[in-house]
């Protein structure tokens, strides 16, 4: 992967926060209002199933007993790759070994999107580093957070 890539994530993220995140609504309602906007339909079924593509709407199928910081997560990573221009075939890889450098991407949007790097240390000073403070925060995971923290090179809370 690339550093202009990387760039291109980052900064595809901030006008996205900039755009949808602008008046400080609920972690939920900004990703629901980005989905809206890139013609995204969210469905919950008893399994998750792959992205997929119905005319010009993109059909996001989520497993339906999973924690919304999960759902947070997983849409703002298929987010990005609409918003970077990856592609249906992107969103559908299949699991493997070794990443993509589209999901590469799709992650660092997820991440910056979700926790934009100022904020994110600003509360993870404020909290201590718990992580599990700074995940409610941000709506998003224990584990995203964490992996975040590891990225910026912040130590995360022993208990």
């Amino acid at each position: 992967m690339t550093e202009e890539q990387i760039l291109q994530a980052i900064e595809a993220a901030m006008k996205a926060r900039r755009e949808f995140f602008s008046d400080d609504p609920a972690v939920s309602v900004a990703i629901f209002r980005m989905c809206a906007w890139y013609n995204v339909e969210v469905n919950y079924r008893k399994h998750g199933e792959s992205p997929r593509k119905n005319g010009d709407k993109y059909v996001l199928t989520l497993p339906q007993y999973t924690p919304f910081e999960n759902d947070h997560v997983r849409i703002a990573h298929e987010l990005g790759h609409i918003v970077l221009g990856h592609g249906i075939e992107a969103m559908q890889s299949p699991v493997r070994t070794e990443i993509s450098d589209e999901d590469r991407q799709a992650n660092i949007f997820a991440a910056d999107l979700l926790m934009p790097e100022k904020e994110f240390r600003e509360k993870c000073r404020e909290c201590g580093n718990d992580v599990e403070e700074v995940a409610f925060w941000f709506g998003v995971t224990p584990s995203a957070a964490g992996v975040r923290m590891a990225i910026l090179g912040i130590e995360e809370m022993k208990r």
